[in-house]
C-alpha cells in the first residue's frame, strides 16, 4: 500500500500542486482504494519534500466541526493564497460505497484498536505503512 501513497503524492508534486493528506488520500479513495488519512498524514509527516517544495500549516475546515490546522505542502513556484482547498473533509466509507459499489474494506476486518486493517490477514494497515514507508523525493 505504500506504493499507492507514494504514486499519488508523486503525480501531485510533477503536477505542481499544493496538497494536504486528506487531499491525498481522497484522490486515493476516489480511484477505489480505501485508506485512512491518519495513515496518509503519518507517511507525509515521515516525508522529506523534495526542493522547491515547502511545508507550511494553514487553517481548514473539516464539516461542522471547529477549523484545525493542516499541513499543507506546496510548491515554491505558489503561493499559499493559491492553494484554495481549504475544506478539507475526508471521504465517509459511506460516500466511497456510494461511489464505488462496494463497502471501502472489502474484505479486511477492522481491528479492535480503531487501525484499519486493511489486509487478508488482519495486519493493520498503519503499522504496515509506519514500518514500509520511505521513499526518495522525486528529483
Amino acid at each position: 500500500m505504500n506504493q499507492i501513497i507514494q504514486d499519488k503524492v508523486t503525480e501531485f508534486v510533477n503536477d505542481s500542486k499544493g496538497f494536504t493528506s486528506v487531499d491525498i488520500a481522497n484522490a486515493i479513495k476516489t480511484e477505489g482504494t480505501w485508506i485512512r488519512n491518519r495513515a496518509v498524514a503519518s507517511c507525509l509527516r515521515n516525508w522529506t519534500p523534495p526542493v522547491g517544495y515547502s511545508v507550511t500549516k494553514i487553517s481548514v475546515s473539516q464539516g461542522s466541526k471547529q477549523p484545525t490546522q493542516a499541513s499543507v505542502y506546496i510548491p515554491n513556484t505558489l503561493s499559499i493564497s493559491d492553494y484554495a482547498t481549504t475544506s478539507q473533509d475526508a471521504m465517509t466509507p459511506d460516500e466511497f460505497e456510494a461511489m464505488h459499489g462496494k463497502k471501502p474494506f472489502g474484505d479486511a476486518i477492522n481491528s479492535s484498536s480503531g487501525d484499519d486493517a486493511d489486509t487478508k490477514d488482519g495486519t493493520s494497515l498503519t503499522t504496515q505503512l509506519k514500518a514500509a514507508f520511505t521513499f526518495a523525493p522525486p528529483s
